[in-house]
């Protein structure tokens, strides 16, 4: 057995003895309630600011606009075939081709001419001079061997009075019949979203990692990235077990880690048992706890509440304090018919 010594002075052991100071330090720094609700404010703020300045783009105006025309015909919107041997919904760009104008938004558009792309050419109703040209070049869905079809080409670019606002993009890979890696982009000029999934595949039980990022004038956001085992069940599906997610949006950053195996079947103790299994911890940027995070079930409702555990033993449902959670939790999406 090989042995060192270690003299007392040695510079070495002052270093050891710092770093066991500094980790051992880090453990034990928790935030008061004062210092914790004012990181959680400050995200609230941030979180709202953020969505005030993806609202205010011209690509973000244009595309809530053209989603609720009547009879559109856009991918990820609406179908118009079905892929064969499966009786499963897709978008065939084929049948969508054309350049279709609206000459208002509640009537139905009118096809002026034929093209390789799908082109839709309308106006902003509160703002006459605004013109927007949506050109959809290619878009195409595949039947996975788990019998769902998934996207894996897409580019469209939106015009507004012939000035290009913004870009979507998506391309996807296979193996084994499955999506090996995907890239998202949406670029709305000054501020673009990027998504990433890579699956490392294993004989057993397969890892899926997702990579989000949104960025203003290269400078970053948000950030995200979930990693988690991912494994086909009984029922031809997939189930995702051992999640570890990370979320940072000034100046919070979110760490969840679960041993919570949805492959099981969900139980009427879904809430007490994903608790037992599952840490949720908030930190600033400084490294401070500010909490934990609980999930629990309103009262004669089927909505999640997030309830906050703070270091000195005090709770708050998120949704009281925080307008961004109460928001999200409150969605509801609407898609044309």
């Amino acid at each position: 057995m090989l042995s060192f010594k270690i003299k007392p002075n040695s510079p070495i052991l002052l270093l050891c003895l710092l770093v066991v100071v500094l980790l051992s330090g880090c453990s034990r720094r928790k935030a008061t309630l004062d210092q914790s609700k004012k990181a959680l404010k400050a995200f609230d703020y941030e979180m709202i600011q953020i969505t005030k300045r993806l609202a205010d783009t011209e690509a973000f105006e244009a595309l809530m606009l053209i989603r609720r025309l009547p009879g559109i015909q856009l991918p990820f919107i609406t179908s118009n075939d079905t892929i064969a041997g499966s009786g499963l919904s897709t978008f065939n760009m084929k049948r969508a081709n054309g350049v279709y104008e609206y000459h208002s938004t509640d009537s139905l558009p009118e096809k002026i001419s034929d093209s390789d792309s799908l082109i839709i050419l309308y106006k902003n109703p509160k703002n006459q001079s605004k013109s927007y040209k949506l050109i959809v070049k290619s878009f195409h869905e595949t039947l996975t061997d788990l019998g769902m079809v998934f996207p894996d080409n897409l580019d469209a670019e939106i015009y507004q009075n012939n000035h290009s606002i913004g870009k979507i993009t998506l391309h996807t890979k296979f193996k084994h019949g499955i999506p090996a890696t995907s890239d998202f982009i949406v670029d709305a000029g000054r501020i673009k979203a990027e998504i990433q999934m890579t699956t490392t595949f294993r004989r057993k039980k397969s890892n899926i990692e997702l990579k989000f990022k949104l960025s203003e004038a290269g400078r970053l956001l948000i950030k995200a990235g979930i990693k988690s085992d991912v494994k086909k069940t009984l029922s031809n599906s997939l189930a995702y077990d051992a999640k570890n997610i990370e979320l940072e949006v000034f100046p919070i950053k979110v760490e969840m880690t679960s041993g919570f195996c949805f492959s099981d079947k969900i139980s009427e103790n879904f809430f007490n048992d994903f608790n037992k299994n599952t840490k949720i911890t908030l930190s600033d940027e400084e490294g401070f706890e500010l909490g934990q995070v609980k999930l629990a079930q309103a009262p004669g409702r089927s909505r999640v509440n997030l309830i906050m555990y703070y270091n000195d033993g005090s709770t708050e449902n998120l949704e009281d304090l925080l307008f961004s959670v109460r928001k999200i939790l409150n969605m509801k999406t609407t898609m044309p018919h």
